[in-house]
Order: structure tokens, then C-alpha cells, then sequence
């Protein structure tokens, strides 16, 4: 009875055939909560009040603009650190242009844009790991619409771990789950089983094949 159960388990082993497949991409990370003032008038910047790396708060004081001879104040509207400041003092400036960046590094986001076909097996909820295997997050927002531009559908989730800095890209594996195959192999072997198979996909160096 041992024996047959052995061989049974052993059977098995062999016929099940699965292979988790991902998708390894690179993502961006981008932080969730950023503000640029821009210039409501014309004017001259009258006094730079920060700079670069500089820690704000909620109505603090970025620059004064002088518009016809009224200082304007433009304040912060988010807490966070300066990430750039676009003028310098005495510049002219004109209606809409940038001014001064703030960012909150706290809340970051990482996101990913992935080609039709990819986007179409992706859903809200799947796991995403570094190829090193930790976990960093899950898919949460998956674009309705193609960017005509591009050509691609954008994907983004909220990072597990704040280590990253903003802007940093990143390889990642957007994991999907083990799909059934016909036969397992290296890719470099996926060649000797003929034209009766296609490779599915890959998964590091490992293919699944499918008649």
C-alpha cells in the first residue's frame, strides 16, 4: 500500500505540469502627493523664501512676486520638502508658469506601463514582487484606455516599502499565477520539441510549452 501510494504521488508530480508566470517590467516611482505653484500675473520674483531639500508646511511662504508694485505671496498647500525650485530671484514671470515644486516623499506610488496584450491578463489585486522574490505591492489601478501615444496601458500600486526614492526605475515581476503547460524546459531546449509546440511564456530561463 506504501508502495503504491508512493507511486502514485510520484505520478502525479510528473503529469501536473505548472509554471507561475510573470511578467518583468520596469516601474517608475512617483511620489502621491506633489504641488507646483504656478504665476497667477506678471510680474518680478521679489524674494525666494526656500530652497531645494528646504521641510514645509501647509501656508508657508515660497516666494513673494512683485505685480505692479503689490507683493503677491504664493504659499505651500501640501507638507513635504522643496524638489525644485523653477525661478530665480528677480526673474520675470508670466501667467501659468512653474514656480516652485513641493513634494511628500511619505506616500509613494510605483507605476508601470504595460502593452495591451500584458494589461489584458493583469487584474486589480496581483501580487508584485521584486525578481529577488519580496513582495512590494499590489496591482490597484489598471488604466481604461490605450495611450494613443505610447501605445500603452498604464498600471500603478502603492509601495510596501518607502526605502525607494522618487523617481528611481526599478525592475519588478508582475506575478499572475501558475498557468497549466503541455511541457516544461529550459529555453534553450524549447527548440528540440519540434513544431508541435509554442512557447506560452517564460519564466526566467524556463519556457512553457503548449501544442
Amino acid at each position: 500500500i506504501i508502495t503504491l501510494i508512493i507511486a502514485t504521488l510520484y505520478c502525479c508530480q510528473i503529469c501536473a505540469k505548472g509554471l507561475v508566470e510573470k511578467i518583468r517590467i520596469y516601474g517608475v516611482v512617483k511620489p502621491k502627493m506633489i504641488s507646483t505653484s504656478v504665476a497667477l500675473g506678471t510680474g518680478l520674483v521679489h524674494k525666494l523664501s526656500s530652497e531645494i531639500g528646504n521641510k514645509i508646511k501647509p501656508g508657508d511662504v515660497l516666494l513673494q512676486v512683485l505685480e505692479r508694485e503689490t507683493l503677491r505671496d504664493y504659499r505651500s498647500t501640501i507638507s513635504g520638502f522643496i524638489a525644485k525650485v523653477h525661478v530665480t530671484s528677480g526673474a520675470a514671470i508670466s501667467p501659468g508658469m512653474p514656480l516652485v515644486t513641493v513634494v511628500n516623499p511619505n506616500k509613494k506610488f510605483m507605476e508601470v506601463s504595460l502593452s495591451p496584450t500584458d494589461a489584458r491578463k493583469i487584474d486589480k489585486g496581483v501580487t508584485v514582487e521584486t525578481p529577488g522574490g519580496l513582495k512590494i505591492g499590489k496591482i490597484e489601478r489598471i488604466s481604461p484606455i490605450i495611450d494613443p501615444e505610447t501605445g500603452a496601458v498604464v498600471a500603478s500600486f502603492d509601495l510596501y516599502n518607502k526605502k525607494y526614492r522618487i523617481g528611481e526605475v526599478l525592475p519588478i515581476d508582475i506575478v499572475l499565477g501558475e498557468r497549466s503547460c503541455d511541457e516544461i524546459t529550459t529555453l534553450s531546449e524549447a527548440g528540440s520539441f519540434g513544431k508541435s509546440y509554442s512557447i506560452e511564456f517564460v519564466n526566467n530561463q524556463d519556457a512553457c510549452l503548449i501544442k
